[in-house]
């Protein structure tokens, strides 16, 4: 019997509880490395696609509108869509102070105060951009423990809300009246509602969305 050459996988794990489609997800990426077939896998759950693919294409209204490894998709999307389809994300908006190239680290106004940020293409003084941030990248310092000023990048607010996750807790983090933050720590940090902390937005994580 000949092997196929090519293999269409679409939606295979969506009728399975949690566990089994972890277990069959390793499974399906073992039986995959070791066959060495090209495997389409056709999914919307984010988590698999990351899991198993070596290149993702997202496609909205059936067009895609970006392609690239796993690690691309995820830490430098290209369009709002794509930030808020593929994992947990805070996306804020502001406008650029100066002219900008390609590559640059170059400051965003912003309600919440200056913001510098990765540019990946270039803008000129005084486009409006969106710009991202992932949970994970945002680093949360109760404010009381903080001896040194506030540093390029750094935002007081205060924990407006608390998930605990397992392996990670998930916190609101309120900056004024209408603009939050999410940041993903370790929950042997141990914020309380209402405590109050300093977030240490990572210039090279904090990624500018143009056009």
């Amino acid at each position: 019997m000949r092997e196929p050459k090519l293999l269409l996988l679409d939606e295979p794990l969506s009728n399975l509880d949690a566990l089994l489609r972890e277990q069959m997800r390793s499974e399906i990426k073992r039986l995959q490395t070791e066959w060495g077939v090209t495997t389409i896998y056709v999914t919307h759950d984010q988590s698999e696609a990351m899991a198993l693919s070596d290149r993702v294409a997202v496609l909205n209204n059936g067009a895609i509108v970006q392609m690239g490894t796993p690690s691309d998709i995820y830490d430098r999307p290209k369009s709002e869509f794509v930030a808020n389809f593929i994992g947990r994300t805070n996306l804020l908006r502001g406008s650029v102070e100066k002219q900008v190239r390609a590559g640059d680290i170059a400051a965003v106004n912003t309600p919440i105060g200056s913001i510098r940020c990765l540019f990946s293409s270039g803008v000129i003084a005084g486009d409006q951009i969106a710009f991202v941030i992932r949970p994970e990248n945002v680093q949360l310092q109760a404010l009381e423990s903080t001896m040194n000023g506030a540093g390029p990048n750094t935002i007081d607010g205060f924990v407006r809300g608390k998930v605990f996750l397992g392996e990670v807790a998930e916190y609101t983090i309120g900056l004024d009246d209408e603009h939050n933050l999410i940041a993903r720590t370790h929950p042997s940090l141990g914020l309380n509602r209402g405590d109050r902390v300093r977030a240490v937005l990572p210039e090279s994580k904090v990624i500018a969305i143009c056009g």
